[in-house]
């Protein structure tokens, strides 16, 4: 079983990826928008991935979270990452993940730090199939 694994810069090999702990919940890679060509084919127009954690146990951990995408130190950050495409199949991608927005992509309730959404955007898929 594989799981999502994230290091900071671009271009890193996978060997050198670390899991992400806690696992989140992920969609596939998404595309922003998707057009369909009159034959048939599909054109799809940039791309991210929103990684989820429903609580996490505490502000430590929450900073964890923060500091394997180099959140921590700036709200916009190029990393690697590996994640499941639209055919479920695993890839490294680059691209750059965004602070979480709070009231937008986390909440605070009950004394812990909830909904988080940490997004990937302008990924560019290095491996191919």
């Amino acid at each position: 079983m594989s799981y999502p694994r994230v290091d900071t810069g671009h271009d890193v090999p996978l060997v050198s990826l670390d899991p992400i702990i806690p696992v989140p919940s992920h969609s596939p890679v998404t595309p922003v928008q998707r057009d369909w060509g009159a034959g048939g084919a599909i054109y799809d127009q940039g791309s991210y991935l929103c990684l989820r954690w429903e609580m996490v146990e505490s502000e430590a951990e929450y900073l964890s979270l923060l500091t394997m995408f180099n959140l921590h130190i700036g709200n916009f950050q190029a990393v690697t990452v590996y994640a499941k495409d639209e055919r479920l199949q695993w890839y490294r991608y680059n691209g750059y993940a965004q602070l979480p927005q709070p009231q937008a992509d986390m909440d605070w309730k009950n004394f812990f730090p909830r909904n988080i959404e940490i997004v990937v955007v302008d990924l560019e898929k290095l491996d191919e199939p």
